[in-house]
């Protein structure tokens, strides 16, 4: 059995299949802007309306997402 903490990195096949190719690059682009990369990746899928903020953090710690 597997220890806590494991890490199983995926096989080179599979990242070559992925749509994150370089997830170092993703992860620290989302790191340095986290409200603006959540609304890049949000405009992908199809929306009933747009929102007017990426995130509401007005009652820290219960955030609200794509409001409005």
């Amino acid at each position: 059995m597997p220890s806590e903490g494991t890490v199983y990195p995926p096989t080179q096949d599979i990242i070559d299949a992925s749509h994150v190719p370089d997830y170092d690059a993703l992860r620290a682009e989302a790191a340095a802007d986290p409200s603006e990369f959540w609304d890049r990746m949000a405009r992908e899928l199809d929306w009933y309306q747009p929102w007017t903020k990426v995130m509401d953090d007005s009652d820290a710690p219960f955030f609200k997402w794509f409001v409005g």
